[in-house]
């Protein structure tokens, strides 16, 4: 049929892509698909992924040494449980060599063999913190303290024996020549300065020490075997006082009469061997003759003697002692307001003077490393001065 264009239109025959081409491309889809998951699987994560991981390897550790107190390869410590130690011995003796010493820090003879094993009778003695605990304790009088609250206290004994006659250092004063007395204080608290002062003042200096100090009893004793006298140092409520400042919380005060005594009580108890006491701080305590009687026959009651350190003018304390019989006396003042060589010097100048016109006045002074050093220099230069040192004790009446 003709249109109207006259151009015929006839169905044209349309050719499709053989068979094969479609399994060929087919093929080479699942080849490029196969490449590149290989290629993702094989390429590491980036270096800003958070939960990179892998494998390090490492050389073994060292086992740790054994866990012995002697720190050798070559020794070990006896085995107690095999017989090797016999009951009493201390085993460290038995594996070191000789000059050694032992776990302790003492000095040890030469090792033993097991054949000439023996217990050991001798006496030992094992230092901590300064306190002896077996033997080199000094003497106390068991008829000079009773039980109290916190801890034995101080009495005077039936047969009229005291602290302060029985705890004094007994000295015969060289008649016609003139003597001074010196006090170094604020010991116990600092180990290394406490060692210092025992150990390098002349035993005819009176040590005074902190009452709240951690192992008193100790520090008294072994001040007292090198040949000190020794009061008690008991803080005294005072103007520049802290509630922080150390051993405020038994601070004798004068606004507590009972509470002062609670204090007192625990003070007292701290240690034994002291003669007396002597103030830390105090002046708003001292001055106060209302506030400081109780305390005064209180101690006059105990057997003991008190002396105040001269730092601030105490007008009452004199007659308030003497009517309690109290043994007293009022220091020549601190030898070292400051820890200063040139200012300690001229105290000591002035103390000096002090006792060649009073009657052995007393210098009180602290335990700092220049006050040791310049007492030490000055006390060995008395004899040319024609002054002898005395404890404490002996200017008290």
């Amino acid at each position: 049929m003709n249109n109207s264009g006259g151009q015929s239109r006839r169905r044209r025959e349309l050719k499709l892509p053989k068979r094969r081409w479609h399994l060929v491309g087919a093929f080479v889809l699942l080849a490029l698909a196969a490449l590149a998951a290989a290629y993702v699987l094989s390429t590491p994560p980036p270096k800003t992924d958070k939960y990179t991981s892998g494998q390090l390897e490492l050389d073994a550790l060292p086992l740790p040494l054994l866990a012995t107190n002697l720190n050798s390869e070559n020794e070990a410590l006896p085995d107690l449980l095999a017989g090797e130690v016999p009951e009493g011995e201390n085993p460290t003796r038995l594996a070191v060599k000789k000059s050694e010493t032992d776990a302790l820090g003492n000095p040890v003879s030469a090792p033993k063999t097991p054949e000439k094993l023996k217990t050991s009778t001798d006496p030992k003695t094992v230092l901590i913190d300064g306190q002896p605990l077996d033997g080199g304790t000094a003497k106390t009088y068991p008829e000079l303290s009773k039980n109290g609250p916190f801890g034995p206290l101080p009495k005077k004994a039936a047969n009229g024996k005291t602290a302060f006659n029985a705890y004094r250092k007994d000295v015969s004063l060289n008649s016609g020549q003139k003597s001074v007395s010196l006090i170094i204080g604020g010991l116990g608290i600092n180990r290394n300065l406490t060692q210092q002062a025992i150990d390098r003042l002349p035993a005819n200096v009176t040590l005074s020490f902190a009452a709240h100090a951690p192992n008193l009893q100790g520090w008294v004793d072994k001040a007292r075997l090198n040949g000190h006298e020794v009061l008690l140092e008991i803080p005294m409520d005072s103007k520049a006082s802290s509630p922080d400042d150390p051993g405020a919380d038994h601070s004798l005060s004068a606004g507590d009469a009972q509470k002062n005594k609670e204090n007192l009580d625990w003070l007292l108890s701290r240690a034994q061997g002291y003669f007396g006491i002597i103030n830390y701080n105090g002046d708003s305590f001292l001055t106060r003759a209302d506030a400081v009687a109780p305390t005064l026959s209180r101690l006059s009651d105990s057997g003991l003697a008190f002396i105040s350190d001269g730092a601030f003018p105490t007008p009452s304390l004199s007659a308030l002692a003497q009517s309690v019989s109290l043994p007293y006396k009022s220091g020549f003042g601190l030898i070292d307001p400051a820890p200063n060589k040139k200012l300690i010097d001229i105290e000591l100048s002035r103390l000096a003077d002090e006792s060649r016109v009073g009657e052995t006045p007393i210098g009180v002074g602290f335990a700092y490393p220049e006050t040791i050093a310049a007492v030490t220099a000055w006390i060995a230069d008395l004899p040319n001065q024609s002054l002898n040192l005395v404890p404490a004790s002996a200017a008290l009446k």
